[in-house]
């Protein structure tokens, strides 16, 4: 799937659910579910950069980590400029499922710690501390040019010095990229929430991270496993620009001013499309040309900018999508 998963949907409290009572057999309703590939879902949105993550698959030999593999080439070869990230699981701590992962060449792989190592066995009860960072270490090794990234939540019981604890450890496994956020309760059936963390002590925590050697640290209330990890990973417009060139994206994100140029960049071609609006009508265009940079898209009538002399008098139009 495109997207991340919740980032509890693992946590049980051990309360015993209730139990549903089946419908009569001649009550059931019968209908077809459509499935549309991931590669296809990520084409038709025009993406610029696409999360892949999925259950935890104990029941498959290889954890799902071959499906895994097989969406992130097909996403590349379908959209090529479009940049992945590989939310993957533990795998039970297989060397051959995590090396066909990597192998794929996802441009980020995240595995979160979700919490400190005390409350592991409660929170995370099918999974292990020392097992989460072994893949950590174990990624870094086999590819360190992808960048890595994991995630805490707060608010479940843990102690200063245990979350000091595991951001230190994140770090000497070779992570740098970190999420830190609120854990919410999903349901009654899963842990309550010990603590509501301000915003202040998450800016505090967000610093100390930083002292530490992370490259980038989102934290706060609001913020999710795969928070603005395009832009933490380096994934502008220019990087896009120079993919589509068959050049690598830079190792490091863009500095603030590249940033501001880019904006500014981005609203005169905003404007200056909008004076070129025409009511002539929408012709095809092959998906995910020209992937924006959020995924966030808005359709327009515009005639086209790349047209020749030939085309122009020929009155050819084509859609602009931001």
């Amino acid at each position: 799937t495109t997207g991340t998963a919740p980032d509890s949907q693992n946590i049980s409290s051990g309360r015993k659910k209730a139990s549903r009572k089946k419908a009569p057999e001649g009550s059931r309703r019968r209908f077809r579910l459509r499935v549309t590939p991931e590669f296809e879902a990520v084409a038709a949105l025009g993406l610029g950069f696409a999360v892949v993550t999925c259950v935890a698959r104990d029941d498959l030999p290889d954890g799902g980590a071959g499906q895994m593999a097989a969406t992130v080439r097909a996403i590349q070869e379908r959209c090529p400029d479009t940049g992945i990230e590989a939310l993957i699981a533990d795998y039970k701590g297989e060397e051959s499922a995590r090396r066909a992962v990597l192998e794929a060449g996802p441009d980020v792989l995240n595995h979160n710690l979700e919490t400190v190592e005390r409350l592991q066995r409660r929170v995370r009860p099918a999974a292990g501390y020392e097992r989460s960072l072994a893949v950590r270490r174990r990624a870094r090794e086999l590819s360190p040019e992808i960048p890595t990234q994991s995630g805490l939540m707060l608010g479940l019981g843990e102690w200063d010095s245990e979350v000091a604890a595991a951001l230190a450890d994140l770090r000497t496994a070779g992570v740098s990229l970190l999420t830190l956020r609120q854990y919410l309760q999903p349901s009654p059936a899963h842990l309550p929430v010990a603590r509501y963390v301000p915003p202040a002590e998450f800016d505090a925590w967000a610093q100390r991270a930083r002292e530490l050697g992370f490259a980038e640290v989102a934290a706060g209330p609001l913020v999710r496993s795969s928070y603005r990890t395009e832009r933490f990973a380096g994934f502008t417009e220019q990087a896009r620009a120079e993919r589509r060139r068959g050049r690598p994206p830079p190792s490091r994100p863009p500095s603030r001013g590249d940033r501001i140029a880019s904006r500014a960049a981005r609203r005169r071609d905003s404007a200056a499309s909008s004076r070129r609006l025409t009511s002539v009508p929408l012709r095809t265009r092959a998906p995910c040309a020209r992937p924006p940079a959020r995924s966030v898209l808005y359709c327009g009538r515009a005639r086209s900018s790349r047209s020749s002399g030939a085309r122009s008098s020929a009155g050819s139009s084509a859609p602009i999508c931001r």
